[in-house]
Parts: C-alpha cells; sequence; structure tokens
C-alpha cells in the first residue's frame, strides 16, 4: 500500500466497495433467473419410458373355493332309528362303500304286512271275477233258453192260427153250399165257434210275440248288466292288486335303502347323523372331491354380457400369495340370484352365479377359501402400451403422443452445464417434443395399447392433460431454455403426473391381472 495517501487508501476502499456491490448485485440476479428456471424446470410434464409389455383387460369377482364336485347323500327313509354310522368326516371314501346302517326290523315288518296283503288281494281278485263272470253266463243261458220257448210258442201259434184260418174258410163254402136249411144251420154254427177260436188265437199270437220282444229286451239288459259288474271287478281287481303290489315294491325298496353307499370316490366332508338317531329325512353325510377345486362367484348385469363358458381366468388367494391359478369359466347362470326382503316383500338382484373351474392345481387350496378372480376379456402379449392420458388426438383427428427429442444433446450423463448440473439434470435444458402418430388398440382400465413405425423402446413419453393438447396453437407455445412444449400453460416440466385411471380398479370395477401380477406393474 506504499505510495497511497491514507485519503487515496480511503477513496480505494470505497471504489472495491461499489465494485464489490455491484458484483453481487448482478451475481444476485443471475442466480435468481437460474433459480427461476429451475423452479420452472421442476415443473416439467410427467413422462414414462416407452417399454414392451404383456396387456390385459379383465372383470374383476371375489369368491370361495368348492371342491370341484360335491354329492349330498340321504335315503328316502322317514321315522327309521339309526343303527351305525361308518365314517367320520375327513374320512376318505369309494363309491359304493357303506356310510351308514339302519334298523330293518319295522322295514323287514312292513315287507312281510304288505306281501300278505298283495296275497289276499289276488284272492279277492279271483272270487269276485269268478262270481261276476257267473252272473253273465247265467243272463247269457236266460236269454237264449226264453228266447228259444217263445219263438217255439209263436210258431205254434202261428200254426194254430192258419189252420184255423182255412177251418174257418172251408165252413163257409160249406154253409154257402148247403142243400137244407138244417145242414147250413149246422154249418153256420161250427162257423162261428171256428171264428171265435181264430180270434183267441189271433189274440194269443199277438201277445206271445210281444212277450217275446220284452223278455229278449229284459234279458239283453240283464247280460249288458252283467258285462259291466264283469268290467268292473276286474278294474278294481287289477287296481287294487297293481296297490298292493307298488305297497311290497316300496317295502323292498325302503329295505334297500337301510344300508346309505357312497354314490363317489371323494373325502367325507360332513356327517349329519349319529348313531341311534330317529332319521326323518334329510342329508345324511356329504361326500367332496378335493382333489379338484372349483370357484363361485357372482358377477353384476353390468358385466355379464362379457361372460361366457371357456373364458380364461386367474385366480389369488391368501393361501397361494401372488401365485396366480389359471382357471376357466364352466357355467353362467342364466338368471340373476336375488335377495328378498319379508317384511318389505322386495328383493333386489345380488348378480348372476358364475362357476368357474381350475385348471392348476395346489396343496395350499381349501374349501371355504375367498378367491380373488380376475376373468380374462382380452390380451395382448409383447406390445407397447401407454396409460390413457398419454394419447391425445391432434388437428388432424389422429392418434399421437408426445415424445421428448434429445437429438443433438451428446452424451447426457457426462454434459455440465454454467450451473454445475450435470447429467440428465442438466441436459433437460435441450430436450425438444415432438409428436408421433399411433394406431389404438386393445384397453384395459389403465392402459391402452399403441403402435407405429415411429415407435422404439427408450423413447420417453409425456403425460398431459387433454386441456392441455386442445389450448395448443402457436401463440401457446413456451420455450424454456431450448425445452418446446406447446399447449403446456402454466404446467412446466417437472410437475406431478396428471390424475388419469388407476390400475386394477376396484374388485367389481375389473382390475388386470397377470400370472397374479396387476398388469402394467
Amino acid at each position: 500500500m506504499k505510495g497511497f495517501s491514507k485519503k487515496g487508501v480511503k477513496w480505494f476502499a470505497i471504489v472495491v466497495f461499489i465494485i464489490m456491490a455491484a458484483a453481487g448485485i448482478i451475481i444476485f440476479a443471475i442466480n435468481k433467473k437460474s433459480t427461476s428456471y429451475v423452479q420452472a424446470d421442476n415443473k416439467r410434464a410427467a413422462s414414462i419410458v416407452l417399454k414392451k409389455m404383456d396387456l390385459t383387460k379383465s372383470i374383476s369377482a371375489t369368491g370361495k373355493v368348492k371342491s370341484g364336485s360335491s354329492k349330498t347323500v340321504s335315503a328316502q327313509l322317514n321315522g327309521v332309528k339309526v343303527k351305525k354310522v361308518n365314517v367320520l368326516a375327513g374320512d376318505k371314501v369309494k363309491k359304493g362303500d357303506t356310510l351308514v346302517e339302519f334298523d330293518t326290523k319295522e322295514l323287514e315288518e312292513s315287507l312281510a304286512d304288505a306281501e300278505e296283503n298283495l296275497t289276499d288281494v289276488k284272492e279277492d281278485y279271483s272270487s269276485s271275477i269268478a262270481l261276476a263272470q257267473k252272473k253273465l253266463d247265467d243272463a247269457k243261458s236266460t236269454y237264449n233258453s226264453d228266447k228259444k220257448n217263445l219263438e217255439e210258442k209263436i210258431s205254434d201259434l202261428k200254426n194254430s192260427l192258419e189252420n184255423v184260418k182255412k177251418q174257418v174258410k172251408e165252413l163257409k163254402k160249406k154253409a154257402k153250399d148247403a142243400k137244407n136249411a138244417e145242414e147250413k144251420m149246422s154249418f153256420t154254427e161250427q162257423l162261428s165257434k171256428a171264428e171265435e177260436s181264430k180270434k183267441n188265437i189271433k189274440n194269443e199270437y199277438e201277445t206271445a210275440k210281444n212277450n217275446k220282444e220284452n223278455t229278449n229286451k229284459q234279458n239283453k239288459s240283464s247280460i249288458d248288466n252283467a258285462s259291466e259288474a264283469l268290467r268292473t271287478a276286474e278294474s278294481n281287481g287289477k287296481r287294487s292288486l297293481k296297490e298292493a303290489k307298488k305297497q311290497v315294491k316300496e317295502a323292498k325298496k325302503q329295505l334297500s335303502y337301510s344300508t346309505v353307499k357312497a354314490a363317489a370316490n371323494g373325502t367325507v366332508t360332513a356327517v349329519y347323523v349319529e348313531n341311534g338317531d330317529i332319521y326323518n329325512g334329510g342329508d345324511i353325510a356329504q361326500i367332496d372331491n378335493i382333489s379338484s377345486f372349483k370357484v363361485v362367484t357372482s358377477v353384476d348385469e353390468y358385466d355379464i354380457s362379457s361372460i361366457s363358458k371357456g373364458q380364461k381366468v386367474i385366480i389369488l388367494t391368501a393361501a397361494t400369495g401372488e401365485d396366480g391359478l389359471e382357471g376357466e369359466i364352466t357355467f353362467v347362470a342364466p338368471s340373476a340370484t336375488s335377495t328378498g326382503s319379508q317384511e318389505t316383500n322386495s328383493s333386489e338382484s345380488s348378480g348372476y352365479e358364475v362357476e368357474i373351474g381350475l385348471n392348476t392345481r395346489d396343496k395350499r387350496l381349501r374349501m371355504g377359501m375367498t378367491a380373488r378372480c380376475s376373468i380374462i376379456l382380452e390380451e395382448a402379449e409383447d406390445v407397447y402400451a401407454v396409460p390413457y392420458d398419454a394419447v391425445h388426438e391432434n388437428q388432424d383427428g389422429k392418434s399421437v403422443i408426445y415424445v421428448e427429442d434429445t437429438k443433438g444433446m451428446g452424451d447426457i450423463n457426462t454434459q455440465e452445464d454454467k450451473t454445475g448440473r450435470t447429467g440428465e439434470e442438466a441436459g433437460q435444458d435441450s430436450m425438444t417434443q415432438k409428436e408421433i402418430e399411433v394406431t389404438k388398440g386393445m384397453e384395459n382400465d389403465y392402459y391402452v395399447e399403441i403402435s407405429g413405425s415411429g415407435l422404439s423402446e427408450g423413447l420417453r413419453v409425456i403425460i398431459k392433460t387433454d386441456s392441455d393438447v386442445s389450448s395448443e396453437d402457436e401463440g401457446d407455445k413456451q420455450e424454456t431454455n431450448g425445452i418446446d412444449i406447446p399447449g403446456m400453460g402454466n404446467k412446466m416440466p417437472g410437475e406431478d403426473m396428471p390424475s388419469g385411471r388407476i390400475p386394477g380398479g376396484n374388485m367389481q370395477g375389473g382390475g388386470s391381472f397377470r400370472s397374479g401380477k396387476m398388469a402394467g406393474q
């Protein structure tokens, strides 16, 4: 400081202070500008790296694991004592194995009574038929006998009438040809007697004919009545005989029910009777095939039209963790099940029952477990897919996506800017956005399949709202250190991802599973 006066030193210090203050102001302004940029840069739009994935569209439902086949065992008996129960819940049985035996004493007595009654009915039937047949035979015999006698009587009267007619004719001629009065008187007296006889015979002849007609009519009626009686006896006898045979058959059948056998191979999962119980009908035991399982679930009316037999299903349970079990739909109920209230006399649909057969066997499965099912409606393997909010419609009405264009940036990992930022943070200053035309394909709750010639793995796809895109024009474009993002408005790079569809949805809305994990995860 030699050569400077105290006054000079003082002024030098003042000048240095002024210079340093000016430099501080400049540096503060520069830093403020840089900070503004960083803050703005931190508002950049959300983006994802484009890659291929397996895409799944599905409907989700919750159900219960049940055995692949189930048989409920019962007996058509009532008021019979259980003699012996041969199985317990958990026992494995084969078709034909004896499960329960009933006391047969009363059943055997019932069979003996029925057989005795059948014998009595047969005897009564034979007796009634024989008696009715005899009455019919007697009626026919009477008819024939009376008919014959009356016909003979009529024939004799007819002959007598013819003879008396001849006699009358001859006497008339003799009386006419008489030679004297005495002879004429004699013939006249004979003629009078002959005519009287003729009249009597004629009346008797007419009466005989009428008697024949009436007698034949009565005898025919007797025959008809006897025939009807025979038919009635046969009908009643056959009906009684049939009923008696039925009672014997039923008694034998009841006796055959005294031993209850397994209808199929499986495991006894429930026994509902004990030794000494009086069985009055109902379930005796249940046999389930636990070597195979199915899931029974319910699908609401909004989704049931998309469900059909043969569709693939991915099933998750708490016991199997994230190991997705494969199955397929084996049954879709034709009508909805409903729950009703006796108080309100109303009912509401509770969905359509759907059965899913499991193609995957797993020792960890048990009946009654809760199963989360993803019914696969559509699948696409190894395709490009992005969230819905990443696909937009441009001014030409075509589907497009916007990707970050990093051409000319060099090595983004080694690049360093003036503020000391390196890597991607510095490289963002040189990024621009470009539009790629795409064709949309399969869709699920969150992702949409895209295809196009400009797509490749590793592209960073920008996700922005449709409102930002629709407001896009030349005046809306904002530049931030080389990042040209048309239509972004107040959305700066780095800002949070816009709200969109949540993968999976709820259990009824259709989450997308793949091998036990949500699609796209």
